[in-house]
């Protein structure tokens, strides 16, 4: 899979992937589920088969202005900050955990 600068992460999971690719990969589901009579077939995300919603996918520079806004702040007031491209490792490990943690907290709350 080639890097990309801004890729699309698939929410709550926090898997990244080329936008193109994500959209592929959610067309092609949709289209066989119409093809099998199932209008509601969901597609899954390629990282751990989990729910892949299109409308909960952010791109990285979005998720990094809403979510990491102070971190960001931070993180480019150094110059080697400003020569980085992708994405954080950091930042990355802490979007899964939230979201490891927010899907948690979501199976309690329907049981």
């Amino acid at each position: 899979m080639d890097t990309s600068n801004n890729p699309s992460i698939v929410l709550p999971c926090g898997h990244e992937f080329c936008n193109d690719c994500i959209v592929q990969v959610y067309n092609t589901a949709t289209q066989q589920g119409l093809a099998r009579g199932d209008e509601n077939a969901g597609a899954r995300c390629p990282g751990c088969r989990g729910d892949l919603d299109i409308k909960k996918i952010i791109d990285w520079n979005t998720f990094q202005k809403v979510y990491l806004k102070d971190e960001v702040k931070e993180e480019n007031e150094t110059p080697e900050a400003s020569k980085k491209n992708g994405l954080n490792a950091d930042a990355l490990a802490k979007l899964r955990r939230d979201a490891r943690r927010n899907a948690a907290s979501k199976k309690q709350c329907e049981y």
